[in-house]
């Protein structure tokens, strides 16, 4: 039998870990992995984030340029940050209403709209995310074009269908809701990840289009001696 010993530390893993038969012993013998004596071993599934943040002018906030060894492609659509093992919060907006839906050429949904002074802040709906909370669910929505007709804007979202997310309360009437309360204008809406809301300590946004992580830290919060983890991996 063998018995490998992991040092002390923290591994960040780039791919999930992989065991195969190549991997074990023949017979009764025995492959164990194991961590060193007095030693705390992690693994890690997230990218531990690595540069040098800088001051953006006249802003509480501080960015960092992710260089190209950076997992860019996994971490695109990055929802968490962690800080020295904390979550920290995506810079999001007020809670804005989506006063109903909207249907394309082909009679098909094919986004919302709302007042377009709920939105008047964004500068790059592009990289926004819509989110509305219902039954104790988060639901994102991609924006992917917006278009503004007699002071509404109407914001077309990537594969938009009421009935298979849930949003009951626009569905089509043969779609019944849980309960009544659940039709109607909504309010539980928000955006997320744009840099127009990074305002208040302990958020965020990510910039991919320029590989560009924003940060506004909290009172006493060093961000030269900082962890900052980005998820990457969905299992170790």
């Amino acid at each position: 039998s063998v018995v490998i010993e992991i040092s002390d530390g923290t591994y960040h893993l780039e791919e999930a870990l992989l065991f195969d038969a190549l991997d074990g012993r023949s017979g009764n013998s025995t492959v164990t992995y194991k961590s060193a004596e007095n030693a705390t071993v992690v693994l890690s599934g997230g990218y531990l984030v690595k540069g040098t943040w800088e001051c953006v002018d006249e802003k509480e906030y501080f960015k960092l340029k992710l260089p190209s060894s950076a997992p860019l492609d996994k971490i695109k659509h990055v929802r968490n940050l962690y800080i020295n093992g904390d979550r920290a919060t995506r810079a999001r907006s007020k809670n804005i209403t989506i006063e109903g839906v909207y249907k394309n050429n082909q009679g098909n949904y094919d986004g919302v709209y709302l007042d377009c002074s709920q939105i008047a802040k964004i500068n790059d709906i592009s990289v926004a995310e819509l989110n509305q909370l219902v039954r104790w669910k988060d639901h994102y929505y991609k924006v992917v074009d917006k278009k503004n007709l007699d002071g509404k804007c109407y914001l077309k979202i990537k594969n938009f269908n009421w009935a298979h997310t849930q949003s009951y309360s626009f569905a089509p009437s043969h779609y019944m809701p849980f309960s009544n309360y659940e039709r109607g204008v909504m309010t539980d809406w928000y955006f997320e990840n744009t840099l127009d809301f990074l305002d208040k300590p302990n958020e965020w946004f990510y910039d991919y289009k320029h590989a560009v992580l924003y940060y506004y830290p909290k009172k006493g919060e060093n961000l030269k001696t900082a962890s900052v983890i980005i998820p990457v991996l969905n299992e170790l």
